[in-house]
């Protein structure tokens, strides 16, 4: 199998498991402050990964270990902004927002690299702006404070996706995943020893959470998306975006027994339809049916 799509299926697999955190972080925020979530997420992520590659880590150069700190930031802060937005909104409502990194990505990469955003791009932000409207705008058009942090945490994700796919081809990518984990695991745990009052989980819930989102969504989620990235671009990485929200939708449905208003499902089917077209390749779709339309010529004139 070509490595290119080993990476891009990796991807989908990583996107369904990401599409679970929004409902798993709604239960452990039922008993553990911001911070001292993320720590435990990180900091058990990070001795997973540890112990199965310690080999690679006691080999860890300077250049990876100073990109791992760079990335390491934004991620932070990307994780910070998304637990707290989830506190004041629905699951299914984040995973829509959160997932809007596939919208930001193309304009990052103009201010960064000087790539203009295509005209598809241009049309799909528009309507995805206007699904968001719907989604997140209460009667007196002001959008709720974790919708706004959720909004925030998919610029950072994409900011975080665009710098992995620069790291990962210039550095050992487990390495660079894994130190990335501790030092995002440090940061959680200092601010909540400042802010909060750290502690255990107290229900066996809370730490299947904990478990799964620390195993899957972290350790297995970051260490997929950095492999993956030494050979596909951010771009391509974060389209299967567009399949997370109803992923999220449908586990916050299933978990926590979340519905949605008629509104927000139609501001949701916009995101999602801004979203898919902002992905479209009319090249490529031009190119499938003219091959298509010669294969059926040809075999007319066979028949004939």
């Amino acid at each position: 199998m070509d490595i290119k799509l080993k990476a891009k299926i990796g991807i989908l697999g990583i996107t369904l498991i990401w599409a679970l955190a929004p409902s798993f972080l709604k239960i452990a925020l039922s008993e553990l402050e911001t911070f001292n979530l993320i720590a435990f997420r990180f900091i058990i992520a990070f001795v997973i990964l540890s112990v199965l590659f310690y080999k690679r880590i006691m080999h860890a150069d300077t250049e990876t270990c100073r990109n791992a700190f760079l990335i390491s930031i934004v991620l932070f802060l990307g994780f910070a902004t998304m637990t707290f937005g989830i506190r004041f909104t629905t699951a299914s409502k984040a995973g829509f927002l959160t997932s809007l990194s596939v919208i930001f990505v193309p304009f990052l990469t103009f201010f960064i690299f000087g790539r203009k955003p295509e005209a598809r791009i241009i049309a799909g932000t528009a309507i995805t702006g206007i699904g968001v409207g719907f989604l997140t705008l209460k009667g007196n058009l002001s959008m709720n404070v974790g919708d706004l942090l959720c909004l925030l945490s998919s610029v950072l994700f994409g900011l975080h996706a665009i710098m992995t796919e620069k790291f990962a081809s210039k550095c050992e990518p487990i390495v660079l995943t894994i130190v990335q984990m501790g030092l995002v695991g440090i940061y959680s745990f200092l601010v909540s020893l400042l802010l909060e009052k750290p502690h255990l989980p107290n229900s066996g819930s809370v730490w299947i959470s904990i478990i799964v989102l620390a195993i899957f969504c972290t350790a297995v989620g970051f260490l997929v998306q950095t492999l993956a990235q030494k050979h596909i671009s951010s771009e391509e990485t974060v389209i299967n975006n567009a399949l997370s929200p109803l992923f999220s939708l449908l586990f916050a449905s299933y978990i926590l027994n979340e519905t949605m208003s008629v509104k927000e499902t139609f501001g949701a089917v916009l995101l999602l339809g801004g979203v898919i077209i902002a992905q479209l390749n009319i090249q490529n779709i031009k190119q499938i049916l003219d091959k298509r339309r010669i294969k059926d010529d040809n075999c007319k004139n066979y028949r004939l």
